[in-house]
């Protein structure tokens, strides 16, 4: 079965407004089996909007994300049509950081979306430090697939000075082949995330590891309505 309805793994694209000395991009991969993303696939990422963004002089703070969802139906609804955005946002400013919280705003509706996992990473002298700052931080959390097909946005509130700073736009191009209907694209208000299929989920498409596999569902367990005992 083919999963997304066009062709690659892999979609780079930067969206075209940049204000106040920002930057946001975007690198989006949904429903295809491959290598996982990384630390390092984001920090390259970080090093081409480096590239574009250079012109610009110093910039005060980015965020770029990377999302997944399931690659069959069977997965899919074990998840129940969740799947995980990883956000690296990287600042001058160390105060800026760790993020405060993420969401979904479509209209005048805001839906805080569920943390599991954050880590500061290192930089390393390289042209996204540079333009950037040396403060990066790598988080985590469950979106509804269903978010990704609605006109709207993801924000994040920096710990400090920013708060609204667009991260996504939706919709976009790319969509799940095995979702043939609207009801389909909800998740089940009489279900919850499967703790072992997200688990098995992180450490596909994000390489987790056992430890951070664990925290990542017991903080989603802590939500109560996300994730069975």
């Amino acid at each position: 079965m083919k999963k997304i309805l066009i062709t690659g793994f892999y979609i780079l694209c930067f969206i075209s407004f940049c204000y106040s000395g920002e930057g946001s991009g975007i690198m989006k991969k949904i429903g295809v089996p491959g290598r996982p993303v990384s630390c390092r696939s984001m920090t390259d990422r970080l090093n081409k909007a480096a590239a574009i963004y250079a012109k610009m002089g110093q910039v005060s703070r980015i965020g770029v994300y990377d999302f997944a969802f399931a690659v069959t139906l069977e997965e899919y609804a074990k998840l129940n049509s969740y799947g995980v955005i990883m956000i690296s946002a990287q600042t001058r400013d160390e105060n800026e950081l760790p993020i405060k919280s993420a969401y979904f705003k479509t209209g005048d509706k805001k839906y805080r979306l569920t943390w599991l996992f954050s880590k500061p990473v290192s930089t390393f002298g390289d042209a996204a430090e540079r333009l950037f700052g040396k403060n990066r931080e790598d988080i985590f959390y469950l979106i509804p697939y269903a978010f990704t097909r609605m006109r709207g946005g993801v924000y994040i509130d920096w710990n400090r000075h920013r708060d609204g700073f667009v991260v996504a736009k939706f919709p976009g191009a790319m969509a799940l082949d095995f979702i043939a209907d609207y009801e389909a694209l909800l998740p089940d208000r009489n279900s919850k995330v499967g703790p072992a299929a997200l688990a098995r989920f992180l450490a596909r498409e994000f390489s987790f590891r056992m430890e951070e596999q664990s925290a990542a569902v017991e903080n989603a367990r802590k939500e109560k309505s996300l994730v069975d005992n």
